[in-house]
C-alpha cells in the first residue's frame, strides 16, 4: 500500500505549508498541492485509460470478425464511437487540463471543480516557472486547493501500482496515525472507494486539521481583491494621462479611458504619435464600458455563498481582465521610467 502512503505523506506536507501565514510557505504549499492534485488526476485517468485500451483490443477483434463474417456486431459501433485515439490518450497522459476535461466528460469531476483546478494549476506554473506570486489571492488559492485535493481523495477510489492494490499484513508507518483501535486493516484497504475507505477517511481528517470549512465568505474577499485591481488600473491610466499625455491648449482630451485604449495599440510601436481623438476612434478589443461591467460582476462575487463557484467566477473575470491590466500596467511603468530619466537628465545626473 505504498502508493497510498506516498500520497498521504505528500498531502500532509502540502497542508502543513498551506496553513502557514507567510508567503514562502504558502508558495510551497501551492506547489505541493498542485502536484498532489495532478497525481490524483493521473492515477484516476490511468485507471480509466486501461479500460480504454481493453476496449480498443475488443474493437479490433470485432472488426476482424466483421471482416470474416460480413456482419457488424451491435456493440462494435458503440465502442467505435467512444474510442480514444492514441493521440488523445497521449495528451491526457501529459496535460493537466486535458486530464480535467477527460474526467469531467466521464462524470468523475464536476465542471466548477475542473475550472478551478485549471486556474490553480496556472497559478502554480507562474510560481514555479517564473517565481510570480499572486499575493492578493495566494491565501485564498491555497485554501481552495487544500479543499479540492482532499475532495479528490474522498471522491476518487484508491489506486495501486499498475492498477493493482498490493495488500500487506501490517499498515505502513505513515498510515498508522489514521487507524483506530479495533480497525480491520485489510477491510479498510479492500474498501477502495466511498466514504468508508481509508483514503477518504484520511482526507477527511486532513481537512479537519486545517480548520477549512466551506462556505467561508471567500466571495467577499475575491470581490474586494478584483475591484481593487480594476481601480488600480484606472488610477494608473489616469496618472499616465495627466502626467504625460495631457497637453494644456494642445490636446486636452486625454483621460484614463483614452490611455487604456492606447495601451491596447502598443503605443511604443506606432508609426507616429496619435492625438486623443485618433486614439478614441481606433478599434480596440476592450472598451472603457467593459470596466463598468467588470466592476459590477466583481461586486456580485461578494454575494456568492458557494466558495468554489465564487472562485470559478473570479477566475473567468481574471482571465478576461488580465490582458488589459498587463498592458496598462506596463505602459504606466514605461512612462514612469521615462519621466524619471528626463528628471535625472535635467538634474545633470
Amino acid at each position: 500500500m505504498e502508493t497510498l502512503e506516498r500520497l498521504v505523506v505528500h498531502v500532509e506536507e502540502a497542508v502543513r505549508n498551506a496553513t502557514m501565514n507567510d508567503d514562502p510557505h504558502l508558495r510551497l504549499g501551492l506547489l505541493l498541492l498542485d502536484s498532489a492534485a495532478e497525481l490524483l488526476l493521473h492515477r484516476e485517468c490511468q485507471s480509466r485509460l486501461q479500460w480504454a485500451e481493453r476496449d480498443e483490443q475488443l474493437l479490433c477483434q470485432a472488426e476482424e470478425l466483421t471482416a470474416a463474417t460480413g456482419k457488424e456486431l451491435e456493440w462494435a459501433a458503440e465502442l467505435r464511437e467512444n474510442m480514444l485515439t492514441h493521440a488523445q490518450r497521449k495528451k491526457i497522459d501529459r496535460d493537466f487540463g486535458t486530464k480535467c476535461d477527460y474526467l469531467t466528460g466521464l462524470g468523475m469531476l464536476a465542471v466548477p471543480h475542473a475550472r478551478v483546478l485549471k486556474k490553480l494549476h496556472k497559478y502554480r506554473n507562474e510560481a514555479y516557472h517564473r517565481d510570480q506570486l499572486r499575493l492578493g489571492t495566494l491565501t485564498s488559492a491555497v485554501k481552495i486547493y487544500t479543499y479540492l485535493v482532499c475532495s479528490l481523495m474522498r471522491q476518487f477510489p484508491m489506486h495501486g501500482t499498475g492498477g493493482f492494490i498490493h495488500l500487506s499484513p501490517r499498515p505502513p508507518a505513515g498510515l498508522l496515525k489514521y487507524l483506530e483501535q479495533g480497525d480491520d486493516w485489510l477491510s479498510l484497504m479492500l474498501d477502495t472507494g466511498g466514504t468508508e475507505g481509508l483514503q477518504a477517511r484520511i482526507a477527511s481528517q486532513l481537512l479537519e486539521t486545517t480548520g477549512i470549512t466551506l462556505p467561508s465568505g471567500l466571495g467577499e474577499v475575491l470581490s474586494q481583491h478584483f475591484c481593487s485591481r480594476l481601480d488600480a488600473v484606472q488610477e494608473a491610466a489616469g496618472e499616465a494621462a495627466s502626467s504625460f499625455f495631457y497637453l494644456p491648449g494642445v490636446d486636452e482630451g486625454w483621460d484614463w479611458e483614452t490611455v487604456m485604449r492606447l495601451a491596447q495599440l502598443d503605443p511604443w510601436n506606432l508609426p507616429r504619435a496619435m492625438s486623443s481623438d485618433e486614439v478614441k476612434s481606433a478599434t480596440v478589443g476592450v472598451l472603457p464600458d467593459q470596466f463598468s461591467q467588470w466592476h459590477a460582476e466583481g461586486e456580485s462575487l461578494a454575494s456568492q455563498a458557494d466558495d468554489l463557484a465564487a472562485f470559478a467566477a473570479f477566475a473567468d473575470l481574471e482571465d478576461a481582465f488580465e490582458p488589459v491590466e498587463a498592458l496598462v500596467t506596463q505602459l504606466a511603468a514605461d512612462i514612469d521610467a521615462h519621466l524619471q530619466l528626463q528628471y535625472d537628465i535635467a538634474r545633470g545626473k
